[in-house]
């Protein structure tokens, strides 16, 4: 059985009433709703970083990227990475070989002594005869090297010009073109060499000259004559010696004397006399034969004594 609509209304009317009562509640409350984040598909790989071939380091890095479509709301999943990388090499014919470099020295100077001079010595500097210690220099320099692509370009241009004696259409990129002039010689920037740079100086050292250093003098010999087969009316002399015991640098050209004479009076000339013979001892231990004599002497001056 259906409710009488008044007895409906008024028990609303009631309840309404009540709800008054309560007029600080919130009616309305804001929401947000949540959305992940949004991404396009990947673009195409890009070119490789690298355009020539290195046998030592082969790969470069192609990139692809993607972009947002839809950033993330309410609390909504992160965006993902937007770059991605990976490695590559160079595809296609005529792929040249990548330039490598290297450190390249000069031959060292001649041994410098007077670089090394105190500086109350530097006046020193114009003598030629500076020994000692020492620095020698040279000059570094950083040069192409590899000689594998020195010859492909050599080879592009002989088919630059062989083409264009043919007047062929050229089939190769505009670079061929250039008419490379490169030797491995030639100096370049030295930021292109990655090694450690060798020296450019060193310590070296010259020789000192060596003083011809003497013994010193022995006591006079005998008062003697020039010659002993000639005496009549001659004076004597008398000799002292000394040695070399330091030969020097460059020779004995440089020592001083080694002899001296003095005259003197009552010179007197010594020889040696035979005194005896000992006995003779056959060789080989034989009791016969011939064999050994062993002499004695003695020195006797011109006086007899």
């Amino acid at each position: 059985m259906e409710e009488d609509p008044s007895r409906v209304l008024s028990r609303n009317f009631r309840h309404t009433r009540k709800c008054r009562q309560r007029e600080h509640l919130e009616h309305i409350r804001s929401c947000v709703l949540t959305k992940d984040c949004e991404v396009t598909e990947w673009s195409e790989w890009g070119p490789c970083s690298k355009d020539c071939y290195d046998m030592t380091s082969p790969k470069g890095w192609r990139t692809r990227n993607r972009t947002v479509k839809q950033f993330p709301v309410g609390g909504g999943a992160e965006c993902p990475e937007l770059e991605d990388r990976e490695p590559c090499a160079p595809q296609g014919d005529g792929i040249p070989p990548c330039a490598s470099y290297s450190w390249r020295a000069t031959e060292w100077s001649e041994c410098r002594v007077d670089s090394l001079l105190s500086q109350q010595d530097r006046r020193r500097g114009n003598q030629t005869g500076l020994c000692g210690g020492g620095v020698q220099s040279r000059e570094v320099y950083c040069v192409q090297s590899n000689e594998d692509l020195l010859s492909y370009l050599n080879t592009l241009k002989e088919k630059e010009e062989s083409q264009s004696q043919s007047k062929l259409k050229p089939s190769v990129a505009p670079l061929l073109s250039i008419t490379f002039e490169i030797t491995a010689s030639k100096p370049v920037d030295t930021r292109l060499c990655t090694g450690l740079i060798p020296n450019t100086t060193q310590l070296c050292h010259i020789p000192c000259p060596v003083e011809c250093e003497v013994s010193a003098w022995t006591a006079w010999g005998p008062c003697t004559y020039e010659n002993c087969e000639d005496q009549a009316g001659k004076k004597g002399f008398k000799l002292r010696k000394r040695r070399i015991i330091n030969e020097p640098t460059g020779g004995a050209g440089s020592c001083p004397h080694l002899t001296e004479a003095i005259p003197c009076d009552d010179p007197t000339c010594y020889d040696w006399q035979l005194a005896k013979l000992e006995e003779c001892i056959p060789d080989n231990e034989k009791v016969c034969g011939p064999g050994t004599q062993t002499p004695e002497v003695k020195c006797v001056n011109s006086d007899g004594e």
